[in-house]
């Protein structure tokens, strides 16, 4: 999918990040054909996608920044492992709850966002990708358990197309 795409850099307190090492964690084991490595990346990190679009209207970034930029750093609170997919190969994700000025937030940016991949907000964080759906048991048991938390210090404006990503709001990891 070629999206442009606002989205939010989620690390652990410290920066050191559970998503990163189960990421890790999971391509040891052989669980997954390549934990979220894309062609992009820009898109290998960590992140909560905020609003993916085929095209991007004229002050989206703008407004990213005044209405979410603003609340960063932010806490996202881990509610679960969730396998998503429907094909032969799922995705894992950590879903993740922003508090709810957060979210409203994100909803009021989603709102002046026409043509979004999907008309439902789903906070995540993308553990790994093409996890084939026999082994997704084998994949919960190596997670081993839910972090509990992660911060987004980052809000980032991604052109997947151009495989170009633009920092909008960067908050210090040491304010965590």
């Amino acid at each position: 999918m070629n999206d442009i795409m606002i989205e939010l850099g989620a690390r652990r307190r410290g920066g050191e990040s559970d998503v990163e090492c189960a990421q890790e964690s999971l391509r040891f084991a052989g669980l997954t054909a390549d934990g979220v490595e894309s062609s992009a990346p820009m898109t290998r990190a960590p992140r909560v996608v905020l609003a993916p679009a085929q095209s991007m209207p004229e002050g989206a970034a703008q407004l990213a920044r005044d209405i979410v930029g603003a609340m960063l750093p932010a806490r996202l609170d881990v509610c679960g492992i969730l396998a998503l997919g429907d094909g032969p190969e799922v995705f894992l994700a950590c879903l993740v709850e922003p508090d709810p000025e957060l979210a409203e937030a994100v909803g009021r940016l989603r709102a002046a966002v026409p043509g979004l991949r999907r008309a439902v907000w789903l906070p995540h964080v993308t553990v790994a990708h093409q996890v084939p759906r026999r082994k997704v048991p084998e994949a919960m048991a190596e997670l081993g358990g839910i972090p509990g938390s992660f911060f987004a210090t980052q809000l980032r404006y991604v052109d997947t197309r151009a495989h170009e990503a633009q920092t909008l709001v960067g908050v210090s990891s040491s304010v965590l």
